[in-house]
């Protein structure tokens, strides 16, 4: 059977209100109960869209409703989908998937056959004190790295390795608070691999690729447990089949920084 390539959806999460209430109703329960907990209709809004646009995804992958996959937490707190897909599904099992938001745009990762993806989105911030932070989460060979750039693009470089960072802690489940121990060989070039390990014993592993990011973002997919295949990206939309291999239109969207 040939393995189905790892996935990256870029979800716009301003929709109108008419695509706001279907994916409300692909929510579960405690999903929808945590949207009615945030404080600003906006992010109320950008939280449907984020999670009912991955029920949707999801949904199309695996030949189930979305609205009857079960999502059930990790002891890490990692969210995994426990639900069976209908009869007729190719084996292999459940997908694993990843979901990371940031203003007005979310990115889901998907990964199959025992793969386990991270996935980050940030927005670019001018507004930091980047030595300082670099100097508390990063590695001193990455500190350098930021410093040697020019002023202009510290930022971008900064958040780059970031995204790298935290995409990694995501696919194996791990908290902010280790950042500073995840380091590796970064890609060189956009779109390149890098291999990035959990430091000092390098147990922990993953391949982690920069992805196409909307204007003034930064964007990254980290997948462990299986061969280094770059994942195909997609901007979603509500007349997107899952069911369709990834197409020229994934191509050519790759291209939309």
């Amino acid at each position: 059977m040939t393995q189905r390539p790892p996935s990256v959806w870029r979800i716009a999460l301003d929709q109108p209100p008419a695509t706001v209430s279907r994916l409300h109703g692909l929510l579960d329960l405690r999903e929808r109960w945590r949207a009615q907990q945030l404080a600003s209709p906006a992010d109320r809004r950008r939280y449907i869209v984020a999670h009912g646009a991955a029920r949707s995804v999801l949904g199309g992958l695996c030949d189930c409703p979305p609205g009857l996959l079960a999502v059930r937490r990790e002891p890490d707190g990692r969210p995994r989908l426990t639900a069976a897909a209908r009869p007729g599904h190719p084996p292999g099992g459940l997908p694993d998937f990843n979901l990371s938001h940031t203003d007005g745009w979310a990115l889901l990762g998907v990964a199959w056959d025992g793969c386990r993806i991270g996935v980050d989105v940030e927005r670019v911030r001018e507004d930091l004190d980047l030595s300082g932070v670099a100097r508390r989460f990063f590695q001193p060979h990455e500190v350098r790295l930021i410093n040697s750039s020019p002023p202009t693009d510290r930022p971008r470089e900064f958040f780059r390795l970031w995204t790298l960072k935290e995409a990694f802690l995501k696919a194996h489940g791990r908290r902010v608070g280790e950042l500073a121990e995840v380091t590796g060989d970064v890609p060189g070039e956009p779109g390149g691999p890098g291999a990035l390990r959990l430091a000092p014993d390098g147990t922990l592993t993953a391949t982690g690729w920069e992805v196409p990011a909307p204007a003034g973002h930064s964007a990254a997919v980290a997948i462990a447990g299986g061969p280094a295949t770059r994942p195909m990206y997609t901007a979603w939309s509500e007349d997107i089949s899952t069911d369709e291999a990834p197409t020229a239109r994934q191509d050519r969207d790759a291209t939309d920084r």
